[in-house]
């Protein structure tokens, strides 16, 4: 399908498309963003309930001074069979950024966490240039938004629908090809000894981070549920499966499958998120153009879109993937008694914090 098809299908089916190019220059926000500031908070452990007293009390956190514009909540189960709770925020200031996580209550709430026991810690800060993130969202409306479009608007773009627009919606791309130190594949470091200790993890150069999503909450007409749920769903969830369950062929190093939830009470919300670290921008490219299941989604999820728009039906579905290209040293993870397969422990030269 060309990008003339996918454009056309979308009219037909009245999708809503935005994605920022160089999000600084967007309408209706701030113009001297210079960076995202995009941070995880998690806690591991052996049930659901596990992480409450962390997750209150970085709630609280989080309503002080300088605190983050949007704040969500996931969790889900992951690959060793722990139970994860994971914060989401976003500033758009790294100052204030900054100067929250140098508050004294945060730093010595950080600091104090048990590197001994069930439980295990850890967050990831990522803060790339404006000019390596980027977004595209089908569905958005003003009520209707995810992630990083909670506290900015969004702005129209034709760099969807092709083999290439990821890339293109980086503004640096124009610059930048964001090599990487690794052009073949990975594997993992076997037998590191991580419990009990508080790690931090060198990242390599341009690490490529996405967050994508789906929204079925106010889909209503029966045949795009239907489409979804038959169709979509389940060709989406094995190429998941195909990335999680191939990390070094695919370059999916890390990978978290979740389910979005109230960040006040944890109800699940009708919210699929899924949050990935990938080697590079071209190990995702290679996955999303080669893999038979990636394929299969695209085509099918067209598809459907264009059997709605023969039937004159709107599509409701909200689906979004960001993106955020990580030059080394603009990422921040640290590791508290977690096991050895948590995030991107079991790549990278790690430092022992005293």
């Amino acid at each position: 399908m060309s990008s003339d098809d996918s454009t056309s299908v979308a009219a037909r089916s009245g999708l809503r498309h935005h994605a920022d190019e160089d999000f600084a220059g967007s309408p209706g926000r701030e113009a001297d963003i210079a960076q995202i500031v995009f941070a995880q908070f998690g806690v591991q452990g052996p049930t659901a309930e596990s992480g409450t007293a962390f997750i209150a009390e970085l709630r609280r956190l989080f309503t002080q001074a300088d605190g983050p514009r949007v704040v969500e909540r996931c969790h889900h189960r992951d690959a060793a069979g722990y139970y994860e709770t994971i914060l989401m925020a976003y500033w758009l200031d790294t100052a204030a950024f900054r100067q929250w996580l140098d508050r004294p209550e945060v730093l010595s709430w950080w600091r104090d966490l048990p590197s001994q026991g069930e439980l295990g810690f850890w967050r990831e800060i990522l803060t790339p240039d404006a000019d390596r993130f980027g977004f595209l969202g089908f569905g958005l409306s003003g009520k209707r938004r995810f992630g990083c479009t909670h506290a900015a608007a969004s702005k129209p773009s034709g760099n969807w629908g092709y083999w290439g627009g990821y890339r293109d919606r980086f503004a640096a791309s124009k610059t930048d090809h964001f090599e990487s130190d690794f052009l073949a594949e990975i594997a993992p470091v076997a037998g590191r000894v991580t419990r009990g200790k508080r790690l931090r993890i060198h990242a390599p150069d341009n690490l490529c981070f996405v967050r994508e999503g789906a929204d079925t909450s106010t889909v209503v007409d029966p045949r795009e549920r239907d489409g979804w749920e038959t169709r979509v769903k389940p060709v989406f969830q094995k190429f998941v499966a195909y990335l999680r369950d191939n990390p070094s062929l695919s370059g999916a190093i890390a990978l978290r499958d979740t389910i979005e939830q109230n960040v006040e009470t944890g109800a699940d919300f009708q919210k699929h998120n899924t949050l990935i670290y990938f080697l590079s921008l071209r190990h995702m490219e290679r996955a999303a153009r080669t893999q038979p299941s990636h394929l299969a989604l695209y085509h099918t999820y067209m598809e459907m879109l264009d059997q709605l728009g023969a039937a004159e039906v709107s599509s409701e579905l909200l689906v979004w993937a960001e993106a955020h290209i990580l030059p080394r040293g603009s990422g921040d993870f640290e590791y508290v008694n977690c096991h050895e397969r948590t995030g991107l422990l079991a790549y990278f030269p790690i430092e022992e914090i005293q």
